[in-house]
């Protein structure tokens, strides 16, 4: 199974902490193929078309919304189901020091979100 590198892990980003989240979302559209292997190999067999494409748009588009002010809670709304998701159902299996693991980064993303829900 080929894992993916997210850019802000890669290279660090120096901007909002919001582009983070936009970020992802370009990430899962250059790693399309290795996302929806993820969610097959999840057992998601049936939602491994459809569910990469919503977290990638959610992503994009949340993160787009958080940047510029534009319906921020509705958007941390719909971003925080896919990071509890991302946490629970992705990174944790994978181990929190593993080599390739993005469990801190999903984890401070997820945490700023409930943040800046209330």
């Amino acid at each position: 199974m080929e894992h993916y590198t997210s850019p802000t892990m890669a290279g660090g980003f120096g901007g909002s902490p919001w582009a983070l989240s936009f970020l992802e979302g370009i990430t899962f559209i250059s790693n399309y193929g290795s996302a929806t292997n993820n969610v097959a190999d999840r057992g998601l067999n049936s939602y491994a078309d459809w569910l990469p494409l919503v977290i990638t748009w959610t992503h994009l588009l949340g993160g787009f919304l958080v940047i510029i002010g534009l319906f921020t809670r509705w958007a941390v709304l719909l971003q925080i189901p896919i990071l509890l998701g991302a946490v629970i159902f992705i990174n944790a299996p994978r181990g929190v020091f593993a080599a390739e693991s993005e469990f801190g980064l999903a984890l401070v993303i997820l945490l700023l979100l409930i943040f800046f829900l209330f």
